[in-house]
């Protein structure tokens, strides 16, 4: 589950052009943890991960971090 700061999310939909009011709906959604919640009411808790995307090192961060996750999931469920 990838979180971002309210601040770089406001800022990341302004420079993508969002109406105000898409603004308004993402940003509630961030700050009441909508998104989150759903994931933790639809999955197993311990497959559900929150990381930071405020930089762009979280966000290269975060993409090595699924590709390893990627591929430990395959090792793990190879067909014998």
């Amino acid at each position: 589950m990838l979180r971002v700061s309210t601040e770089n999310l406001y800022d990341r939909l302004v420079k993508r052009g969002y109406s105000e009011k898409k603004r308004n709906e993402n940003m509630e959604c961030e700050i009441m943890q909508v998104v989150l919640q759903e994931a933790r009411d639809s999955y197993a808790n311990e497959i559900v991960h929150e990381v930071p995307s405020n930089t762009i090192e979280d966000m290269e961060s975060n993409v090595t971090r699924i590709q390893q996750w990627a591929t430990q999931w395959k090792e793990h469920n190879k067909k014998s």
